[in-house]
């Protein structure tokens, strides 16, 4: 599983991923994509913040061309509303919420049958130059300890790295995602530019408005609003 944040400033904080159905075969889903980025000249990192409207359609393809392996991946997000949850300091809030992406995210691939038990799961969080150092070791050790009593033991927690995101198609493909969601969850105005255009076209994908917690037409993306 490869994630990023987005909204950490705004109401709805969201934590967004790709997850890799087969860790053997994901490397295959990374070259495709900095291949394609290769060929199509494209030198600069896919972020949703960055994104321009002279951006938007390779992005789109971009996202086009990762849903061609869609056997092999998913997108799952896990979004909280932030003013239902006081006292808690920000950092602490948003590695909780990595905690429950963790969790309710393996149990949808179980749910959803695209994965079977045992399963072992190789965590890359977006680097953070900040908390990271104090608070990644506290979320992987709780991670192994709850993966192990809620699934007994058929879901095991290896690893929990950070990663650089101009150097992994796939967790720019995180961040295009989580961006997406927090995008539609903290829209305060009628205005439209080229990133509300790029949410909808997620949507699209995804089969549901992100917003409606409902479904979508296929296990590809999974939005999850805690509360």
């Amino acid at each position: 599983m490869l994630a990023d944040e987005s909204g950490k400033t705004q109401a709805y904080l969201v934590v967004g991923s790709a997850w890799g159905v087969d860790v053997s075969r994901l490397w295959r889903v990374a070259k495709a994509l900095a291949d394609w980025k290769r060929e199509a000249g494209i030198k600069w990192e896919f972020k949703f913040s960055e994104l321009t409207k002279a951006k938007l359609a390779p992005t789109v393809e971009f996202v086009k061309k990762a849903m061609e392996h869609s056997e092999l991946i998913g997108l799952k997000a896990c979004v909280v509303d932030t003013r239902t949850v006081k006292g808690m300091a920000d950092e602490g809030r948003l590695y909780r919420l990595y905690y429950e992406l963790v969790m309710i995210g393996m149990e949808h691939e179980l749910q959803a049958g695209r994965v079977v038990l045992p399963r072992w799961l190789h965590i890359v969080k977006d680097a953070d130059d900040g908390p990271d150092a104090l608070l990644l070791p506290d979320l992987e050790r709780r991670l192994k300890t709850g993966s192990r009593e809620y699934f007994r033991d058929t879901v095991e927690v290896e690893s929990v790295t950070t990663g650089i995101s101009d150097e992994s198609p796939l967790l720019q493909l995180a961040d295009l995602f989580s961006g997406s969601v927090a995008r539609v969850f903290n829209k305060a105005d009628d205005t439209v530019n080229q990133k509300d255009a790029f949410a909808d076209f997620f949507q699209g994908i995804a089969g549901f408005d992100f917003l409606s917690q409902e479904k979508g037409t296929s296990d590809f993306v999974y939005v999850h609003r805690l509360g």
